[in-house]
């Protein structure tokens, strides 16, 4: 509802008489297919993906291997009692230092993983920034009154913009624009991927 009312008034405030120039825009296929957002979400992944390759995690792993195998030896009917007893001690003492190692892992992941979801909030954020003064720009320069945002969705899953009688979507050469800075490699791996 807000928005129909946001978009009424923008109407009421152009000029009486003039044909306003409306265009739509994709901001997901926007934001998806500008370079730098590529960029942002390979280097979140890949320190989502160091943190359970650090050493806690390894010590983690030695440990949990070390108490499966003293759970086979204690389970093994070939095994003598005095080993089976050597074994079940050394598997309760190391236990409570693996239910120990695995908390203090749990929380050092938490804590670390919140601090890269907010890195990658401020990131998104300065990447939406930057979209959206591009798309400013170039709504200025091409003299458009009015840029509507097609891929958001109402809470019943349909689209804001349902229909727009001589609406221009803008979205390709907003991409375009976006990624003109993008290495010529991942330029060309776009460009490719428009044409499809």
């Amino acid at each position: 509802m807000k928005f129909l009312v946001f978009t009424f008034l923008s109407l009421l405030l152009l000029p009486l008489g003039a044909d306003p120039r409306i265009a739509t825009i994709d901001m997901e296929r926007v934001f998806s297919e500008y370079f730098r957002t590529v960029e942002a979400n390979e280097e979140f992944a890949a320190k989502e993906k160091a943190l359970v390759g650090n050493s806690r995690y390894q010590a983690v792993q030695e440990m949990d291997e070390r108490l499966r195998e003293l759970a086979t030896l204690i389970r093994d009917k070939n095994s003598s009692n005095e080993a089976k007893a050597q074994a079940a001690e050394e598997f309760q003492s190391l236990n409570l230092e693996y239910r120990s190692l695995v908390k203090e892992f749990q929380e050092f992941l938490e804590a670390e993983r919140k601090v890269i979801r907010r890195e990658q909030v401020d990131k998104l954020d300065e990447l939406m920034k930057s979209i959206r003064k591009v798309i400013e720009d170039y709504s200025r320069a091409e003299g458009f009154d009015l840029v509507l945002e097609t891929s958001g969705q109402t809470s019943s899953q349909i689209p804001t913009v349902v229909y727009l009688r001589d609406g221009e979507d803008i979205s390709g050469p907003v991409i375009e624009l976006l990624n003109r800075e993008a290495p010529s490699s991942q330029r060309a791996s776009d460009e490719e991927s428009t044409a499809d």
